[in-house]
Parts: structure tokens; sequence; C-alpha cells
């Protein structure tokens, strides 16, 4: 065989290689950012987002998550509706301070935004594999960045009747000192039941919460690491306990709707060097459940992120 004939084949091997590194990566990057599933195969989340549309500002000017009970139902809110800037599964504060002004990502009534800048890998953010990462920037009306935000979301458990969704916010301060500040009822990281709860004549969503929790009226509790909404559909119930991680900085604030909006908050200082990292755990049962039952599960996961 000729020396030409063997340089030859092997650049067809070499050529062979390359396209099989190159199909091996983009497989991997079409992988990257896939929505979260049961077992099953069948949707248990949706990462919303889309381009800005400054006609359209209120649709397009945040991102947030959907949220499936194991049946399918769903089980939060999208654009429109009572309290449009509610959706999903999201964050935000309404008096967020950075350079001498004061800025809403709550409400975003000045075309702030949240801004979805792509897709990371799952240790992004030391979660495991499969867990979805998106990289999030806020920007001001002017269009400078005061947040820069990855998000993760993951499943870390699924029963035959329940499973607990993990989601990680890190922000950080890239362009000097922000301060995280808002009342309860505007701020922090909360879910929003679906528009159907909304109406005055509509059944209401229910509320679980440990027996110690204190309330300071207007559906603002402290001093509770855990709170439970339940969502009847029809014949049908679902409890989605809301469970705060163990090393969250910051006193925990909740507040809670009967329309569905409930979460908690903090006041924090956030710089480059030192992000907000907070977690935050979602238990989606099929069943109301009792005080007993969140208790229980609320005290395993804050025991696990302790040992994280």
């Amino acid at each position: 065989m000729s020396s030409c004939h063997l340089s030859k084949l092997a650049l067809t091997a070499a050529l062979a290689a390359s396209a099989a590194a190159q199909g091996d990566a983009e497989a991997a990057r079409a992988v990257l950012g896939l929505d979260l599933t049961f077992a099953s195969g069948a949707p248990a989340t949706m990462f919303f987002h889309r381009e800005h549309d400054p006609k359209r500002h209120h649709d397009t000017c945040k991102v947030f998550h959907h949220v499936r009970a194991l049946d399918g139902t769903l089980l939060t809110k999208g654009n429109g509706g009572m309290f449009q800037h509610h959706k999903g599964l999201f964050i935000g504060w309404n008096r967020t301070k950075w350079n001498g002004q004061r800025f809403d990502f709550w409400h975003m009534p000045k075309q702030e935004l949240q801004v979805f800048r792509g897709f990371l890998p799952h240790d992004a953010m030391n979660m495991a594999e499969g867990a979805q990462v998106c990289a999030i920037e806020w920007i001001t009306p002017a269009g400078e960045v005061v947040i820069a935000e990855r998000r993760g979301l993951q499943i870390t458990e699924q029963r035959a009747d329940s499973y607990t969704l993990h989601l990680r916010s890190e922000l950080r301060a890239p362009n000097g000192k922000v301060r995280l500040a808002g009342d309860p009822q505007h701020s922090g990281q909360q879910l929003r039941s679906p528009q159907a709860f909304a109406p005055a004549d509509a059944t209401k969503v229910a509320y679980v919460r440990p027996d110690d929790a204190r309330g300071h009226g207007n559906d603002v509790w402290t001093e509770c690491e855990w709170i439970a909404a339940i969502q009847r559909h029809g014949a049908d119930s679902y409890t989605i306990l809301r469970v705060e991680g163990a090393g969250n900085r910051g006193e925990t604030k909740w507040s809670t709707r009967d329309y569905g909006r409930f979460g908690a908050t903090r006041a924090v200082d956030v710089t480059a060097a030192q992000p907000l990292v907070l977690d935050q755990y979602y238990v989606i049962a099929d069943g109301a459940r009792d005080a007993a039952w969140c208790a229980a599960r609320a005290a395993a996961i804050r025991a696990a992120s302790r040992d994280k």
C-alpha cells in the first residue's frame, strides 16, 4: 500500500473523529437547558422566556418557570390575569437600590427587565446532572446590569404521589453593591397559582403552616421555615410545600394570599464578592396534606440541605 494511500486513510480517520467529536459536542449543547421531566418522560416544568418587546412589555419583561403536578395539571399562572406581574415560579424585589437609584424588579413598571442570556452546565451551580441552569441579567431602563443571576432547577426526588423541586438562585452584583429590599407581598422568591383561583367567587387556595408560625397581619408570617399551599382543582387537590434551605441568609418573611401567590423574602446586600445564594424546595404532592406530613417532609429536606 502506497504512503499516499495511507495518508489519505489517516486524513479520513481524523476527519471522521473530528466530525464525531463535533457531533458529540452538538448533542451535549442540545441537551443543555432541557425542561425537567418526570420518570415517565412527561413534562414537569417549563422555562418561559421571550425576547423583550416594548409594545408587550409586561408579557416579555420577566422569566419564570411553570410547574405541573404528576398527573400533568398546571399549578402556576403565566402571562395575563389578575396581577399580571405574578408568573409561575419567579424572583424579584420591588425596592432594589443600586448606584443611588431605586428599581422595581417585581412589577417592572419603568421598563426594567430580566433578560435570559443562555443556559449553563449543571455544575455551574453545583447541581446534579439534569438540572436546568439559566443565566439571567436584571437590567435598568438605561440598559445597565444591576444583578447577574444564575437560576437552577432540578427534580431531586420522585415518589408515586409526590416529587421535589430544588430551586437554587445566585444573585451577584457585578457593577457595585445592591440592596435587595421590599415588602413581603412584593419581593423575594414566590409562586403564583393559576388565574382560576383569583375571581371573587372562585374556590380559594388554602394554606398549612407550622403551629408556632408568627402572624403579623396582612398575611405576613415569620418564624417558620415552610408553608404549604393547597390547590383544589375540581374533585382533585394538590399540595405545594415550599421549604427554605437551611443555609439561606437574612431573616425570612413569608406572604400568602388566598388567590395563590405565596413565598418568602429577605432584605440583604449583594456584591460581586458576596452574592446571595438561596436554596428553596417545592414538594408537589397529590392530595391535601396536613401539617404533620408537611413538617416531616420539611425537616428531612432542611436536614439534607445542611449537609450540602
